[in-house]
């Protein structure tokens, strides 16, 4: 319990200290939150031609909840699975002004990568 809490502030805090990381968090997760609150959007997301995930059920994008230990890492996991499909969709959207450039990409791909190994660690010490 309070090993995990702390690692997990001191996790959040090196993540979100880093430039500019903050503000990307944000319009990510804008974008999920327009794709949860709008049927349009959503569907317009599930309608883009991409090959990159044959089972519809893996490219539901998922909201940060703040509460909940790794669920930022478990956006950006998603957010990566679904990059092409994003970017499509948000160049299609009329609604979202967004869009998610390449060194953002790459941003998001870094801090996926330091918290993968953090995750393991999280689900061993949760059980």
């Amino acid at each position: 319990g309070c090993f995990l809490h702390t690692l997990h502030l001191i996790v959040t805090k090196s993540i979100f200290i880093q430039d500019g990381v903050d503000n990307l968090i944000t319009k990510c997760k804008e974008i999920v939150r327009l794709y949860k609150k709008s049927p349009k959007e959503k569907h317009l997301f599930e309608t883009v031609d991409v090959d990159e995930v044959q089972d519809t059920s893996k490219y539901r994008l998922k909201q940060e909840v703040m509460v909940r230990w790794m669920s930022t890492y478990h956006m950006i996991k998603q957010l990566i699975l679904c990059k092409d499909r994003i970017t499509i969709w948000l160049l299609n959207s009329e609604t979202c002004k967004h869009t998610i450039g390449r060194h953002e990409w790459k941003v998001l791909e870094n801090i996926s990568t330091f918290l993968d190994p953090l995750e393991k660690v999280f689900k061993t010490f949760s059980r």
